[in-house]
């Protein structure tokens, strides 16, 4: 009988220890899943940020498409695109110095130095310069006075325009103008809408051929009542109206 109660007593001791132990082990995975809950942790306060905005153009027009890096010590470099507004933006900037390096075809590229400020907007216009080694060929004198007046070409005619100066035209119009050799239209490279027609009969000189291959931005092209008697507008996918 007494080995009997010694035995019970210590089995109940033991049971003890388990129970309490297992207790324990539920409490203690129960906190480990409480703190890894991220859906009930504390949120943190966001970092104290700021944004840049900025336009980029030159002494011509604005620079759609330019590239701007932002560049911030011990962070990788952020890039961006100039929009068609001429705009760019950088957001979520941490406050410090930053540089700022613009970029365009036939543009010199120029680094500018700024400080970003917690909470803030800072605003940075950007002018590019042109690179005036760089010329399109323009033979026909006529085309180029034309060039000249619409501020493209400082004169006098001397048979080429500096490139960067037409590179971003997107309207031009000839008509009745006399412009007999058009060599020189392919550096429009953005060129959406070209008008060269002698629709008032007021020029004896009439186109007989035309080269748009390079200008695939072209949505309106009018080159009637000329003697143009092949056009290859193959490469011209994006024209939606068409005149000859």
């Amino acid at each position: 009988m007494k080995t009997y109660f010694i035995i019970e007593f210590l089995e109940l001791k033991k049971a003890k220890k388990i129970l309490f132990l297992f207790f324990a082990l539920t409490f203690l995975f129960s906190s480990c899943s409480k703190d890894d809950d991220t859906s009930t942790a504390p949120t943190l306060p966001d970092k104290a940020i700021g944004t840049v905005t900025g336009t980029v153009k030159d002494d011509n027009a604005i620079l759609a498409g330019a590239t701007i890096i932002l560049k911030q010590t011990e962070r990788e470099d952020i890039n961006t695109v100039v929009g068609t507004d001429g705009t760019f933006v950088f957001e979520n900037i941490p406050p410090g110095n930053v540089v700022l390096v613009a970029s365009f075809p036939l543009h010199a590229s120029k680094t500018t130095q700024i400080v970003v400020e917690a909470g803030k907007t800072i605003h940075i216009p950007i002018i590019l310069t042109g690179d005036d080694t760089t010329l399109t060929f323009i033979p026909d004198a006529k085309f180029e006075e034309i060039l000249i007046k619409l501020g493209y070409d400082a004169g006098p005619v001397n048979g080429s325009v500096p490139t960067y100066k037409i590179v971003s035209v997107k309207n031009l119009n000839l008509n009745d103008s006399g412009v007999a050799d058009l060599t020189g239209l392919q550096d429009f490279k953005a060129l959406e809408r070209f008008s060269c027609s002698n629709i008032y009969g007021t020029s004896v000189i009439k186109l007989t051929s035309i080269d748009v291959s390079k200008n695939t931005a072209l949505k309106f092209l009018d080159v009637s009542f000329n003697k143009i008697a092949v056009l290859d507008i193959s490469k011209n996918t994006a024209l939606e109206s068409l005149r000859v």
